[in-house]
């Protein structure tokens, strides 16, 4: 079935994260007959740039970001033929609050909104950012943090550095995610728990938590270890995708799906309300936004 597209463009304030200085991020929404579906590529973790997508999602469409985006179309367009809302039903579990940035003014709005969970990106000045998070933990103590390292620590620092900390200051550590290139016997030296989120392929069970997002794969049916599922930073669309599929699956951890406070607002995240742990998902069919979607413009791709 043929696609058509309409280009987005996401604003931050600041950088998302060690691995890139941005504030402008392009994406495209897709609509295949009745359904929408997100296509948001993070070329600095390894997805091919956008117009690469765009040209993968006119022929051979072989690339698991277009992949997933249709499939998103497929299920969101089933719902909306049949006039029906797909979290109809579906318990989206609660979320962590995304820190930009390690920040007092960060953590105190995050408890100011009800969050036990805060997610930072981290990586770039290991050492200092640790300690920032050792002195903010011991003045907020219920709350606990999730540090994405997206691969640019070294593992022999963190342990010195985790070494000095109290056992108690240690159990504020919900996990950190990708501390290094994945390495097993690197990554099971850390005092803390340890998420995969690149190399789940690879894991094998070596990691205590698995960071699903579904805007390129799929939440495993059954799996031993903790499973967090996450957005993809993307546009709401796909926020909704990422949150209508952790409910699905019965996902009870705190998850990553209130990401659209990193952004400029715009009418779709307006849609999504004030961030809090819970979810709220637009109103109407299938993934929502019914209204705003009809008022964009659609070219065939």
């Amino acid at each position: 079935m043929s696609a058509w597209i309409s280009r987005y463009e996401l604003q931050s304030a600041m950088g998302l994260g060690a691995r890139t200085e941005r504030r402008i991020y392009p994406g495209a929404l897709i609509r295949v007959g009745e359904g929408f579906g997100c296509l948001h590529p993070w070329p600095e973790l390894g997805d091919p740039p956008l117009e690469e997508c765009l040209e993968d999602l006119k022929g051979p469409r072989k690339s698991r970001l277009v992949q997933r985006a249709l499939y998103c179309a497929e299920i969101d367009g089933r719902a909306r033929e049949e006039g029906v809302s797909l979290f109809e039903g579906v318990e989206v579990p609660k979320s962590h609050f995304l820190m930009v940035g390690i920040s007092e003014e960060a953590l105190e709005e995050a408890a100011e909104r009800g969050f036990s969970v805060v997610k930072v990106k981290a990586g770039k000045m290991v050492r200092d950012e640790m300690e920032k998070i050792r002195h903010l933990s011991s003045r907020w103590p219920n709350i606990r943090w999730r540090i994405d390292f997206n691969e640019l620590a070294n593992c022999e620092e963190l342990r010195g550095i985790l070494s000095r900390w109290e056992r108690e200051e240690l159990e504020r550590i919900d996990f950190v995610e990708d501390p290094s290139p994945f390495r097993p016997v690197d990554w099971a030296g850390l005092p803390v728990s340890v998420a995969n989120d690149r190399e789940m392929a690879r894991d094998g069970g070596a990691s205590e938590v698995l960071v699903i997002k579904p805007a390129i794969e799929e939440i495993p049916r059954a799996s031993s270890q903790r499973v967090v599922v996450t957005s993809y930073l993307d546009h709401p669309i796909g926020q909704c995708f990422a949150a209508y599929e952790a409910g699905k699956s019965g996902i009870r951890e705190i998850c990553g799906l209130q990401s659209h406070g990193v952004f400029v607002a715009n009418p779709f995240s307006e849609e999504l309300g004030e961030l809090s742990p819970a979810f709220r998902h637009p109103l109407g069919k299938g993934l929502g936004f019914s209204d705003l979607l009809r008022g964009l413009d659609w070219v065939k791709s």
